[in-house]
């Protein structure tokens, strides 16, 4: 191309060590990098970069390099015009061999179960430079976007296809993995993704089928009842009672009288987690029956919530070392099978949330998560999304109070909305009566202190068109 046709934006390519020769020249002659860059109007970071060899130098910023230099621009570029298409092919070169030595450094990170972020790749190896992404690289060597704890950016199209084709294959073999299942086993948020589990089986060109689970729950615990009683006599310790799964109480009581060790089994697939509710249950049975200790045997190693001094978990890892190759084989299958609660099951639990939280209600006492799992014995969030959700299920009106905690942004605004009218309606009925109430007299009629942590009064008053404090004080 000749040296007229090239636009002043376009870069013109010089070998790294012609460019920075003239780079260098110039700092000898302004005496300082700064002064230098100064010259050609550039900033002193831009002229880094151009003397580093990051970038190759504009039409106009070589145009004026050499002008300083008292060089020729056209003579310059056609000197060094053969030498540049050479430096072209050499860098194209070093790119392959750069890329080469990106994934063989992926796949021993990998190896290790390291996953190296974007940024961190491009300290060590300049990928964006290279026109690189780590979603790129991880296509590159093949690797299944689902399997990474950290999902790439701008994935999200191919981790929907992934995840349909995981969901077609799951099915084939009568596996209806539940949203849990999935959330836990690849560490995302369906609802990200798509509108919810169904919407997912519904992408996939299937029907969300929930397996009955009863029959495979009491299957399970009594699996787990033969497996812990074998490790019981194992560890040399009495049994002195043992309830099968539909009978109330702890599963197994130990030891001797006046020192009785209780011992619940918990028979979760393996994304269950042991929690705040499970350990509530222990403390029931401890104090009702009298126990100094409590083992529980569980098939998880997943536990997400304190442990109390009282209460020693046995979780698959531990258990294995009790076990033979054919329990540790029973284990896993009870670890695998993962159970989805029966609708007519979960309706009533649902049912009675909304009938406690009624009953409260209408006393004027606001319940939360924690008070219902205390009473009932039932954790809120396995049925109900928040909350907040509960308390539009029951009908219940959002005290003002209350509105502030509401989490959903939608369902606040909302709250707010309704509870603004109510307000606006009560200062009207007042000031038809020739009254105007005081923020301290409107936050009492709708029980908070005060309404100004809410609402301007006099911004209350402009809504309705009437005068505001200040206003009606100037009249008088």
């Amino acid at each position: 191309m000749e040296f007229e046709d090239i636009h002043l934006n376009w870069r013109i390519v010089l070998p790294s060590s012609i460019q920075k020769s003239l780079l260098n020249t110039l700092i000898k002659i302004k005496g300082k990098c700064g002064m230098a860059a100064k010259s050609l109007g550039i900033s002193w970071s831009s002229f880094n970069r151009y003397r580093r060899c990051e970038v190759f130098l504009t039409k106009k910023v070589f145009i004026s390099l050499c002008e300083k230099l008292n060089l020729d621009p056209k003579e310059v570029y056609i000197k060094y015009s053969n030498q540049s298409v050479s430096f072209l092919y050499k860098k194209n070169i070093d790119k392959e061999k750069r890329l080469k030595e990106i994934l063989a450094y992926m796949k021993k990170c990998l190896k290790k179960m390291y996953f190296p972020s974007g940024n961190e790749l491009h300290k060590k190896f300049r990928i964006y430079t290279m026109g690189l992404t780590l979603k790129k690289i991880y296509s590159y060597l093949g690797v299944n976007f689902l399997l990474l704890p950290k999902k790439p950016s701008n994935s999200r199209e191919e981790i929907k296809g992934l995840l349909i084709n995981y969901l077609r294959e799951e099915v084939s073999r009568n596996h209806f993995p539940s949203r849990k299942e999935i959330e836990q086993k690849f560490h995302l948020k369906i609802d990200g993704l798509f509108k919810g589990i169904e919407d997912l089986y519904r992408n996939a060109g299937l029907q969300y089928k929930q397996v009955e689970n009863q029959a495979i729950k009491i299957e399970k615990a009594r699996k787990l009842l033969k497996i812990a009683l074998n490790i019981l006599e194992k560890m040399k310790l009495k049994v002195l009672i043992v309830r099968g799964p539909n009978q109330q109480g702890i599963d197994i009581v130990i030891g001797k009288p006046c020192r009785y060790i209780g011992v619940e089994l918990k028979a979760y697939n393996k994304f269950e987690k042991v929690k705040k509710k499970d350990i509530l249950q222990l403390k029931k049975f401890k104090i009702r029956e009298k126990l100094t200790k409590v083992f529980l045997f569980t098939t998880t190693n997943r536990i997400s919530t304190e442990i109390p001094p009282w209460v020693e978990v046995f979780t698959f890892k531990r258990l294995k070392n009790y076990c033979s190759k054919e329990e540790i084989k029973i284990l896993n299958e009870i670890r695998e099978k993962s159970i989805h609660f029966e609708t007519k099951d979960k309706e009533e639990k649902r049912q009675r949330i909304l009938d406690y939280v009624k009953k409260n209600a209408a006393k004027g006492k606001y319940l939360g998560a924690d008070n219902i799992l205390n009473e009932l014995g039932i954790y809120v969030y396995t049925y109900f999304k928040n909350m907040d959700e509960v308390y539009e299920k029951a009908g219940i009106k959002v005290s003002l109070r209350r509105s502030r905690y509401i989490r959903n942004p939608k369902l606040k605004e909302k709250v707010r909305k309704e509870l603004l009218n109510e307000i606006l309606q009560f200062i009207q009925s007042k000031t038809a009566k020739g009254h105007y109430p005081s923020g301290i007299e409107i936050g009492k009629a709708f029980g908070v202190k005060n309404i100004w942590n809410y609402w301007k009064v006099g911004d209350l008053y402009k809504m309705l068109n009437l005068p505001t404090y200040l206003e009606r004080k100037r009249i008088k």
